[in-house]
C-alpha cells in the first residue's frame, strides 16, 4: 500500500479530526514521497472570517511524529537509509475566535522548485483544492430546536 502524502481523516496525519474548538492545536504531519526531493514545507491557510492567508513553515518531524505516520504502514519494504521519505510536523494553534479556515500545503523541492498539495493532490500554484477546517467556540450552546427534524 501506498503512504500517503497527507490525509485529514487519518489521526497520522492531523490530530483531531474534525471542528476543533478556539485556541486547540492542531497537528499536521506530512509525508511527501522521497523521489519529489522535497527540502520544505509550508501549511497555507486562508481565514474566510478574517479575510487572512497565512503560512506556517513545518520542521523536520521527530521520532515521534515520525513513527505516528510508519505505524500504520508498516507492511510496506522499509527504504535504505537515506532513500526514505521525509517527514514533517507542525503544531498550529486554531485562532481564539470562531473561523473556517481553509488550507493546503506548499513544499519547496530541493532544486527550488515548488509544487502544492490540495485535495486534489500534488498541482501548481493556486491549483490546490483545499481542506476545511471549522473553529468553534465551545463557550456557546446549541440551541434547543437544533437537530430536530432536517436542519
Amino acid at each position: 500500500m501506498e503512504r500517503p502524502i497527507f490525509n485529514s481523516r487519518d489521526p497520522a496525519y492531523k490530530v483531531p479530526f474534525g471542528a476543533v474548538s478556539c485556541g486547540r492545536l492542531i497537528t499536521f504531519r506530512l509525508c511527501p514521497p522521497a523521489e519529489e526531493h522535497i527540502a520544505a514545507a509550508w501549511l497555507v491557510l486562508y481565514r474566510e472570517f478574517a479575510d487572512m492567508r497565512e503560512e506556517f513553515p513545518f520542521s523536520p518531524a521527530d521520532t515521534e511524529d515520525a513513527d505516528a505516520i510508519k505505524a500504520p504502514h508498516t507492511a510496506d519494504a522499509q527504504p535504505e537509509p537515506g532513500d526514505g521519505p521525509t517527514f514533517f510536523s507542525l503544531r498550529y494553534r486554531a485562532p481564539e475566535e470562531p473561523e473556517l479556515i481553509w488550507y493546503c500545503f506548499r513544499f519547496a523541492r530541493e532544486d527550488g522548485s515548488q509544487v502544492w498539495l490540495g485535495k486534489n493532490g500534488l498541482c501548481g500554484d493556486g491549483q490546490a483544492a483545499c481542506w476545511q477546517q471549522t473553529v468553534y467556540d465551545n463557550q456557546l450552546s446549541t440551541p434547543e430546536w437544533f437537530g430536530k427534524g432536517v436542519t
